[in-house]
């Protein structure tokens, strides 16, 4: 006898879900090195509060950029598009936060990226906290000693849809001064999608593959 082996994924096929928050990669607004003020509309999707904030890209890293000077490696500068924002702008704690549309009861997947750089005199060192509906859910702590690039942290964090869900994200103990610039706090790439649930073809594999034997003659 002969068999023939179908894996589960020649069947069911493969599905992306779809990133629920807007300007997650901060390409908006474009153009070189910004500081952003506080409110809402300064990053577009996002409410800013408690200080400003700027966005920079690749092209700031690039000859005739912002900081070029710094010697950073423009490639290293982003995790998702040309942009990324940084939330330790000023000698203040800031707060990014957008409001998303859920489904209540569904499983959501959160993910973002996390960065810092020993560059500019700064000490390398990020500090944040995860926010959900108004109340702190995590703290993030990363320090990076490089001073040629930006070096990011991807970061994950799960939970289930109320409906209508506010994600905010924090520095936290930022310093930056004329005299006194110690942390960088980047954020990139920020994604929003709910965890499919499994099919019935799935669940007949029971570990993703499904084993099929057609006798043949």
């Amino acid at each position: 006898m002969k068999y023939t082996l179908i894996t589960l994924a020649a069947l069911a096929g493969v599905t992306h879900a779809q990133n629920l928050i807007t300007n997650g990669s901060f390409e908006n607004p474009a153009g070189p090195y910004t500081n952003l003020p506080s409110g809402s509309g300064s990053v577009p999707g996002w409410n800013v509060s408690g200080s400003s904030v700027s966005v920079f890209g690749v092209v700031d890293f690039q000859p005739s950029g912002a900081f070029v000077s710094s010697g950073i490696a423009p490639a290293s500068s982003t995790t998702d598009g040309v942009k990324a924002l940084d939330l330790a702008t000023n000698n203040a704690d800031v707060t990014i936060a957008q409001t998303v549309g859920t489904s209540a009861g569904t499983s959501y997947n959160l993910t973002f990226d996390l960065g810092s750089t020993s560059a500019l005199g700064r000490n390398g060192i990020g500090n944040y906290e995860l926010l959900l509906n108004g109340n702190v859910v995590a703290n993030y702590h990363i320090e990076v000693p490089d001073t040629t690039v930006i070096r990011y942290f991807s970061r994950s964090y799960a939970f289930t849809g109320t409906g209508s869900d506010t994600i905010a994200f924090r520095s936290v103990g930022s310093t930056y001064t004329a005299s006194l610039k110690q942390d960088f706090a980047f954020i990139d790439n920020v994604s929003l999608t709910p965890v499919p649930e499994p099919s019935s073809a799935a669940l007949l594999g029971l570990g993703g593959l499904a084993l099929i034997l057609r006798r043949r003659k």
